[in-house]
């Protein structure tokens, strides 16, 4: 494989997995109103914990305000420092592990965005500019 492209979305609950935030396959028919009053996501037909979710952005928050915010980073570059860390059995962990690019489009549109603007209100910023490492 020479790059994988991806959405934001994709990589997120990969990065979910690496930590141990486990996602559950339902029946979709289950009721979406429990699950809420349980805080327990649905998408499509996997449940998974929102609190679990919520620390998956405080990792990624954590993980920006360890960057040099005068930088501006490819997606490829935070896809792949991230990955460092993740065991061989995620996409990002693998990808990191083999030299795999993993370019993705539309970072800011994924809950990666969501982890990224907590670390921009506590004064810590990244800059993201997806032309770069396309070369």
């Amino acid at each position: 494989m020479d790059c994988l492209v991806s959405t934001g979305a994709n990589l997120f609950h990969d990065l979910c997995e690496g930590l141990g935030i486990v996602h559950i396959r339902v029946v979709p028919a289950l009721m979406t109103a429990i699950s809420m009053k349980c805080k327990i996501d649905r998408i499509y037909d996997v449940f998974v914990s929102e609190i679990e979710l919520h620390k998956a952005d405080l990792h990624i928050s954590e993980f920006v305000k360890k960057l040099d915010p005068k930088k501006r980073y490819s997606s490829r570059e935070l896809m792949q420092m991230v990955g460092k860390g993740l065991p061989d059995t995620t996409i990002l962990g693998a990808a990191h592990k083999a030299g795999v690019p993993i370019f993705v489009p539309a970072l800011g549109d994924s809950s990666w965005g969501i982890g990224m603007v907590i670390a921009y209100r506590e004064g810590k910023k990244v800059m993201v500019d997806q032309n770069q490492g396309c070369r």
